[in-house]
């Protein structure tokens, strides 16, 4: 459905891993918004629960809370999130073991291949779409007749996520005016006024989601959903309309904000804390309140050049003046730099200088 973004938290213990997938998956195409990144099953569990997560791709071994424990744990939540486990060839039966869990629903091998990633994140990306679907929307008793009023009111319900989306307020209104008119006019029952309510409210949370934000932030309650099934008649397009229109301008203003400033305001942060190891591509688009997934794109369309990328390059410009200091450890300096695993900061800087530290650092004194 059109504008529903499914929430995702991606959980690996390899830095590399973990944050190639979030820097190279083009999670804008499959309709997710990477809500979070874990580096053990602990943060992805906090992660998860945080964040309301509708998907996590997770390394099935990890320090802690294992990938498999971590789904044995999440299968007893209330609304658990449906997992794609990451397994290597010499776990292959342990993930077979795995997927006889319900909320797990496949697995993709080491060495990862994006290609076949994405295929999987978006067939389970439809399946989460139909699950919200058959929970949030209330099912409405079809005669010949309904039938047609379902198809007029399914055809409403796409035009107004479609501006929603695009932050069009004006368009928006019109549209919303145009479904209270039907319901009047077409004597629409109150159980297919209640189910069209439910499937736009779905649309809102998907839609929120890429922003950040919750649909119970707006509407001031926790289950806008649930709270529109319990709503009298005269209650119900006004509350839908608060809520459609609270979202649209909201839309509309982060769209409207100058996207230089917005990636000004990026870079002069990454100057800043660089050397920090908890800066990340999210706590950096939760600064600036944008979805990760936007300021991602936002910042390659404009620098030319990945917000990972761009990170690691200040850090290991700035590795090198530390390593001209012989008083300081190679593991010193990778802390320095913002990053606690060594074997990591090496691999990287041999990527970035094409020696390793210890070689640099023989080479320029």
């Amino acid at each position: 459905m059109e504008g529903e973004m499914i929430r995702a938290v991606v959980a690996d213990d390899e830095k590399i891993i973990r944050e190639g997938i979030a820097e190279w998956v083009d999670w804008n195409k499959l309709g997710i918004c990477l809500v979070g990144c874990a580096k053990n099953g602990e943060e992805a569990l906090a992660a998860v629960r945080e964040h309301q997560a509708d998907l996590l791709v997770t390394d099935i071994r990890m320090p802690g809370i294992s990938g498999l424990e971590l789904a044995e744990q999440l299968e007893c939540e209330e609304k658990p999130p449906l997992i794609i486990l990451i397994s290597g060839y010499s776990d292959f039966a342990y993930a077979q073991k795995a997927v006889k869990l319900k909320c797990v629903v496949d697995y993709v091998l080491k060495p990862l291949e994006l290609e076949q990633l994405e295929a999987v994140l978006a067939k389970t990306g439809q399946q989460i779409l139909k699950r919200r679907h058959s929970i949030l929307v209330p099912p409405v008793e079809r005669t010949e007749e309904s039938a047609g009023t379902g198809a007029r009111m399914a055809g409403m319900t796409a035009r107004l996520v479609r501006f929603i989306s695009a932050g069009e307020e004006k368009e928006t209104a019109e549209r919303l005016g145009e479904i209270g008119l039907f319901w009047e006019e077409g004597r629409v029952s109150q159980a297919w006024r209640v189910r069209q309510c439910c499937e736009i409210l779905v649309s809102l949370e998907g839609i929120l989601a890429g922003y950040n934000r919750k649909l119970g932030e707006l509407c001031e309650t926790g289950h806008p959903a649930e709270t529109v099934k319990a709503l009298p008649p005269e209650q119900l397009l006004p509350f839908m309309e608060r809520a459609v229109m609270g979202c649209v301008r909201l839309i509309g203003e982060t769209r409207n904000r100058s996207c230089s400033a917005l990636i000004k305001s990026a870079l002069e942060e990454i100057d800043r804390n660089y050397f920090r190891s908890e800066f990340t591509l999210q706590t950096l688009a939760e600064t600036l309140m944008v979805s990760p997934n936007y300021l991602s794109a936002r910042f390659k369309e404009e620098t030319g050049t990945g917000f990972v990328r761009c990170l690691n390059e200040k850090r290991m410009e700035r590795a090198k003046g530390l390593l001209a200091d012989v008083s300081r450890k190679i593991y010193e300096v990778a802390c320095q730099c913002g990053i606690d695993d060594v074997r990591y900061f090496t691999r990287l800087f041999k990527e970035y200088a094409g020696m390793t530290p210890k070689e640099y650092r023989d080479k320029i004194l």
